[in-house]
């Protein structure tokens, strides 16, 4: 297991539950003006991709593959960007942009999970994240003209999914570490 990963765990469990907030708010709150919506999704985009971003540099540093979150987070921050300058991109662009975003982060959550596979027993975690990135961009590619309403719903599924999938590969990755610790400095001493 890449110790930069299982060090960092607390990294996948913060964007899970970022994932999860912003799914429950968009499931709560699917009335939302289409602009605010726009702007919410930035975010989490900018935010997601630049975890993603920094643990492309520790993953660097400690020699391990990096490629697959730098690609992820610089397309994350790319349609963050994007939107954030261009609130006034037609819906089916948008509806465009995060198809391609989620196909293409999905795929390469995928790689990653494949690399993980022979280092970690929890790589499934991050495959199932992965998953639901490529059906959500699967959905948004293949729907003809969708409903707003349906679009945040979609949305919101996939960000609750997504999130649910990376706090448990955090906690995964913590209790990886604890148990890497734990047995760097031996048995437990016996009582007298």
């Amino acid at each position: 297991m890449p110790f930069s990963l299982a060090a960092n765990w607390w990294s996948f469990a913060l964007r899970g539950v970022l994932a999860v907030l912003f799914g429950v708010f968009t499931l709560v709150k699917p009335e939302l003006s289409l602009a605010m919506f726009v702007f919410l999704f930035a975010w989490y985009a900018f935010v997601e991709g630049s975890f993603n971003l920094l643990g492309a540099v520790r993953s660097t540093r400690a020699g391990e593959p990096w490629w697959p979150l730098l690609l992820e987070g610089a397309l994350s921050v790319g349609v963050a960007l994007l939107l954030f300058g261009r609130p006034d991109l037609s819906w089916r662009a948008m509806l465009t942009f995060l198809a391609f975003w989620g196909l293409t982060t999905g795929a390469l959550e995928l790689v990653a999970a494949s690399m993980l596979r022979k280092r970690f027993e929890g790589e499934w975690l991050l495959a199932s994240a992965g998953v639901a990135s490529v059906t959500l961009g699967t959905v948004l590619a293949l729907a003809p003209t969708p409903n707003p309403l349906k679009v945040v719903f979609w949305l919101g599924v996939y960000a609750f999914a997504f999130g649910g999938a990376l706090v448990a590969l955090g906690l995964r990755l913590r209790g990886y570490n604890v148990d890497r610790e734990q047995s760097a400095l031996g048995p437990p001493l016996a009582d007298p």
